[in-house]
C-alpha cells in the first residue's frame, strides 16, 4: 500500500466541527444582538414619535393661551385657551401612565407609558414661560427591550 491516502481522520474531523460549531454560535449571537438593538431603536422611535405631537399639541395651546398656574414646578398645567369659538379652561396632568387634557387621554395608550410629567412655570416676566418635562417608556416588549427616553421643552406663552 501506499503512504499516499486521501481523507480526513477522525481526530481531523472533529477539530474541524467543533470549530465551525464554535463559528456558527459566534454569528448567531452576534445576530440576535442586532435583532434586539434593533427592537429597542423601534421602540425609541415610536416614543418619539408620539411624544413629539404630544408635546407639539401642547405647545401650540400653551401658545396662544393664558397660563393659570402659579409659577413654581407643578405635576398638572391650567390655562384658558383662547379660541374662535370662546375661552376654554383647560388643564394638562399625569393620569395613570397617560397624559390628560381635561381628563381625556392625549397620548398613545397602547405603545407609550409615561413614567413622569412636570411643569415649571415662570412669571416673572411679561410673557409666563411653561418648561413642560417628560419622562417615558415603551409599553410593549420584554424587560430588556424597554426603551426610555426624557423629552424637555419651553413655551412662552404670547398672551400679555
Amino acid at each position: 500500500m501506499s503512504g499516499n491516502k486521501k481523507g480526513l481522520t477522525l481526530i481531523e474531523l472533529i477539530i474541524a466541527l467543533a470549530i465551525f460549531s464554535i463559528v456558527v454560535l459566534l454569528v448567531s449571537d452576534i445576530f440576535l444582538d442586532v435583532i434586539k438593538g434593533q427592537r429597542r431603536s423601534i421602540g425609541i422611535q415610536n416614543i418619539e414619535e408620539n411624544l413629539r405631537y404630544t408635546l407639539e399639541r401642547m405647545s401650540r395651546e400653551i401658545r396662544m393661551s393664558e397660563v393659570k398656574t402659579g409659577e413654581g414646578t407643578f405635576s398638572s398645567l391650567d390655562i384658558t385657551a383662547h379660541k374662535p369659538t370662546g375661552d376654554e379652561d383647560v388643564s394638562y396632568k399625569l393620569s395613570s401612565d397617560e397624559i390628560t387634557r381635561n381628563d381625556i387621554s392625549i397620548t398613545s395608550q397602547n405603545t407609550v407609558k409615561i413614567t413622569d410629567l412636570k411643569f415649571y412655570v415662570k412669571k416673572n416676566s411679561v410673557q409666563p414661560r411653561v418648561t413642560i418635562v417628560i419622562k417615558a417608556e415603551s409599553k410593549d416588549g420584554k424587560q430588556e427591550q424597554i426603551s426610555k427616553i426624557h423629552l424637555q421643552t419651553t413655551v412662552v406663552s404670547r398672551e400679555y
